[in-house]
């Protein structure tokens, strides 16, 4: 199977190909900072992105600076009202909180795909 992102100590990477200059080239995501890496083979590229990411921490770390995290953990969505009382009535009903309730469809959601 072709692997579509590059992951190290917590961070994403894209993999994308310049057919003009025959190298293959990617960025960090879900960042601000901007993080860039090349190689010219798969291998190459999977080390110039971790050792990128290992340097951004790095740097963090000597200018003691919070290396940025691409996710928090916490996230909004908008929804029709219907859909919230429906699905806070559910949560009522199973005894859990609403976020709880919540969380477990998406999870139940991610295992079936």
């Amino acid at each position: 199977m072709s692997q579509k992102l590059l992951r190290h100590r917590g961070y994403q990477g894209t993999v994308e190909v310049d057919f003009d200059k025959s190298c293959l080239y990617g960025k960090v995501l879900f960042i601000k900072s901007l993080i860039t890496y090349a190689g010219a083979t798969p291998d190459e590229l999977k080390a110039s992105f971790e050792q990128e990411v290992d340097e951004y921490i790095a740097d963090c770390e000597a200018f003691n600076v919070e290396p940025e995290k691409p996710f928090s953990g916490t996230f909004q969505i908008r929804c029709s009202a219907e859909l919230h009382k429906e699905l806070s009535s559910e949560a009522l009903n199973a005894g859990v909180s609403f976020n709880k309730y919540v969380v477990a469809l998406l999870e139940q959601g991610t295992r079936e795909q």
